[in-house]
């Protein structure tokens, strides 16, 4: 690799003086275009080698081959195999020499260009694939379809998102009727128990002990008396066995 880097400067150099020699002329000289593509012809074929032996990671570091490699190779996926130059033209300015190369591929030719600057360094390499006016109409259309479909996705999601942007507020008033009347049922059950407890404690407050008074003869007679009074009867007829005291409550005339 080094030795071709060699002989390119060398043929840089030549192609310099050249064009610098025939400067005043209209149109470059035989020799300037012979140097020319000579200096295209071994450019192309040591990018197009280095990267189909994949060595193109050894000159990641020099953006000029870097650039170049990365250009030749994407061009390659479109032309196919390289088969060589067919064509070539040069202009030179005072910042230097741009070397426009026709290349023929298996599938469609490339274009080539090749700057050297006034010192005769290679500046850029930049190679592109030659489309047929059918084949650009149609990536544009392609192209079109694909940002316009785009853009029609992109909107159906805004108004699917714009849609549940309005259910939420239907979801959330019911989710707040089921709080609360899951709460208001609680609150119930807990009335309903709260009632039912005291109602237990007050039936059992209210449960008086048994007396035993039947021994009380007074007590007995008295009592005797007044149901017989009710009754209309004598009390002689009445056997009183037992005597129980109960609330007020459960008095019924």
């Amino acid at each position: 690799m080094k030795r071709i880097l060699l002989i390119l400067g060398m043929m840089i150099c030549m192609l310099g003086m050249t064009a610098c020699g025939a400067k005043e002329e209209t149109t470059p000289s035989s020799e300037a275009l012979s140097s020319a593509n000579a200096v295209a012809s071994q450019v192309i074929d040591s990018i197009n080698n280095i990267v189909l032996s994949g060595l193109s990671e050894q000159y990641k570091e020099d953006e000029v081959m870097k650039g170049a490699l990365d250009s030749w190779s994407a061009t390659l996926d479109d032309i196919g195999e390289y088969r060589g130059i067919i064509d070539l033209s040069m202009e030179t300015t005072d910042d230097g020499t741009d070397i426009n190369v026709v290349v023929e591929g298996a599938e469609r030719n490339a274009d080539v260009l090749i700057a050297i600057d006034s010192e005769g360094y290679i500046t850029s390499i930049s190679s592109s694939a030659q489309f047929t006016f059918g084949e650009n109409m149609a990536k544009a259309a392609m192209n079109t379809v694909l940002g316009m479909g785009t853009v029609f996705i992109v909107l159906i999601i805004i108004s699917v998102i714009i849609s549940c942007l309005k259910v939420l507020p239907v979801l959330e008033k019911r989710a707040a009727a089921w709080r609360e009347s899951r709460n208001k049922n609680t609150t119930e059950k807990e009335s309903i128990a709260a009632e039912e407890n005291s109602a237990l404690e007050n039936n059992m407050l209210s449960v008086e002990e048994v007396e035993d008074v039947s021994d009380d003869e007074e007590l007995v007679a008295v009592i005797a008396a007044a149901i017989a009074a009710s009754e209309g009867t004598s009390a002689d007829g009445f056997v009183v066995r037992s005597i129980h005291r109960v609330s007020g409550k459960g008095w019924r005339r």
